[in-house]
Order: structure tokens, then sequence, then C-alpha cells
């Protein structure tokens, strides 16, 4: 039987590493307090079935706002959703 959790971490690294090559890409520094992807950190380690309809909202309107071309949205849904 195959252990989730490697899997579970390697996913959530690569959201991370999405997350701050988008940042450093869109702003040119590692992002501050104020900032829409700094505030959804730790919103993006969770699966959407496991936030609740606030954090939801929070977490679209951030990446709305913070992922102009779509790279963090698409790696974040993509972890979240068990490959076939």
């Amino acid at each position: 039987m195959l252990d989730a959790f490697p899997v579970v971490t390697l996913a959530t690294a690569v959201v991370n590493q999405v997350r701050r090559r988008v940042q450093r890409d869109t702003v040119g520094d590692r992002g501050h307090e104020d900032d829409p992807r700094s505030k959804i950190r730790g919103l993006l380690r969770h699966g959407v079935e496991h936030l609740s309809p606030r954090q939801v909202a929070h977490l679209e309107t951030a990446l709305q706002v913070g992922d102009p071309d779509w790279e963090l949205t698409v790696a974040w849904a993509r972890s979240t959703t068990s490959a076939p």
C-alpha cells in the first residue's frame, strides 16, 4: 500500500514554490504581510473540502487579485485532486 504522506508533502512544496515564484515575478520581492498571496499561505495547504465558505471566498478573492496568470490557482487545484 502506498503511503500518501510523501505525495502530500511534495504537492504542498510545489504549491509553495509556485506561490513564491509568482510573488517574485509579480512584485519583485518576497512579499509582505498585506500581500494577497502571503495572506493565503495557510489556506493553500488545505483542500477546498476542508475550508469554510468564508475561507473559500477569501481564497478566491486573493487568487483573483494576486494570481494574474492563474499559475498558483492551477497548482493549488491540481494538488488538492487525486491523480488518475
